[in-house]
């Protein structure tokens, strides 16, 4: 979930950290994460098909691997 929806991958990656050993103070930030994404499961950004593509409106994204 978190390679798609970057919004959510510092809080996510925080929560993580006490997996092992949960505590009652966890689970609030825990539950604020899954209320957030429960809200929000509409948001995308859509990228059209090739086959619908108009030619003047096309999105081109770059990412650097390093």
């Amino acid at each position: 979930m978190c390679n798609t929806r970057l919004d959510i991958s510092h809080s996510v990656g925080l929560v993580r950290k006490f997996m092992e050993h949960p505590k009652t103070c966890h689970l609030i930030p825990a539950k604020r994460n899954l209320r957030y994404i429960k809200d929000t499961i509409d948001y995308a950004v859509l990228i059209p098909n090739q086959t619908h593509i108009d030619k003047k409106v096309v999105a081109y994204g770059y990412s650097d691997s390093d």
